[in-house]
C-alpha cells in the first residue's frame, strides 16, 4: 500500500554530525570525530523500513523532533532503537527535525487507519509551528526568530514577504500564548484517536506549562551526555529514556 508522510525537514544525509561548539575539550572532540556512525533514511526521509514494509499494527510509532531522529547518533544509539530491543517489539522512528506537534499531528492522522500498537509523541517545542500545502510541502517556523532581540531590525531589512510574514505570525503566536492553546488541542485530538494508546513526554521547558494538563510520562530527560553536534542528547540519555518508556507503557 503506497504511503505518503509529510515531507522530510532532513536538508541532507548525515545532518548535524560533527559540528564543533565552543567549550568542549579537545578530547571529546577527537573522540568524536574518529567514530564511524549510521544514518538510515528511508525513501521518503525518515529513520525507518520503507513504509510498505512495515507492520502499523504490530509496531510502536516514535515521534518527535531531531531528539527522536536522533541527530549526532547512530541508528542504534536513538531511544527508538533502545526501546526495541527493549521491549523486543518494533519501533518506526518517525522523528523530524525542526518540527512542531502539528507536522506529527498531520502524520498521525494519516497513520490512524493502521491502528498501531502505540504511539510515543516526544513533544517538540510548543513555540514552533508547520505550516502545511496541500502538495505535501511544508514550512516549519521557529520560535527563536520571533523573540531574537533583532526582530525589528531583520524586518526591516527583509525584502522577503514570506519570511517577514512568519516574523509577524511568530510574533502574534508566542505573545498571545496561542501556541499553548492549540497545542493542547492537538494533543486532545491525538488523545481522541488513540485513546490508551498514546503517550507524550517532553525535553524543552515549555512543555512544563501544560505537563499539568495531562498525564505526561514522568521521563526524567536531563542531559546526561551530548551527541555528536555537542547540542542533543547522547546515547547514554537516549538509553535511559528507552528504559523509562519501557517501564511506564509496558
Amino acid at each position: 500500500m503506497s504511503l505518503t508522510l509529510a515531507k522530510t525537514t532532513s536538508k541532507q544525509k548525515f545532518p548535524g554530525i560533527y559540528h564543533n561548539f565552543e567549550g568542549h575539550t579537545t578530547e571529546i572532540i577527537k573522540k568524536y570525530n574518529q567514530d564511524k556512525i549510521t544514518y538510515t533514511f528511508n525513501s521518503q526521509g525518515y529513520r525507518c523500513n520503507e513504509f510498505e514494509d512495515i507492520k502499523w499494527n504490530e509496531s510502536i510509532l516514535a515521534l518527535g523532533c531531531s531528539y527522536t531522529q536522533g541527530i549526532g547518533l547512530d541508528d542504534k544509539e536513538c531511544w527508538s532503537y533502545q526501546l526495541q530491543e527493549l521491549t523486543a517489539c518494533p519501533v518506526v522512528n518517525l522523528g523530524q527535525s525542526g518540527t512542531s506537534i502539528f507536522y506529527h499531528l498531520y502524520n498521525l492522522e494519516i497513520l490512524h487507519k493502521f491502528k498501531p500498537k502505540y504511539v510515543i509523541l516526544q513533544v517538540p517545542n510548543l513555540h514552533r509551528f508547520t505550516v502545511l500545502s496541500e502538495d505535501n510541502k511544508n514550512r516549519n517556523l521557529g520560535w527563536g526568530w520571533a523573540i531574537s532581540p533583532y526582530k525589528e531590525q531583520l524586518l526591516q531589512i527583509s525584502k522577503n514577504r514570506e519570511i517577514r510574514r512568519d516574523f509577524e505570525f511568530l510574533q502574534v503566536w508566542t505573545e498571545t500564548n496561542s501556541h499553548l492553546q492549540y497545542a493542547k488541542f492537538a494533543i486532545n485530538y491525538i488523545k481522541t484517536m488513540f485513546k490508551d494508546k498514546c503517550f507524550f513526554f517532553g525535553v524543552f521547558d515549555a512543555e512544563k506549562k501544560i505537563n499539568h494538563y495531562y498525564d505526561f510520562l514522568d521521563i526524567h530527560v536531563g542531559l546526561d551526555d551530548v551527541a555528536r553536534d555537542f547540542a542533543h542528547a547522547g546515547p547514554i540519555s537516549h538509553k535511559d529514556w528507552a528504559t523509562q518508556l519501557s517501564q511506564a507503557i509496558f
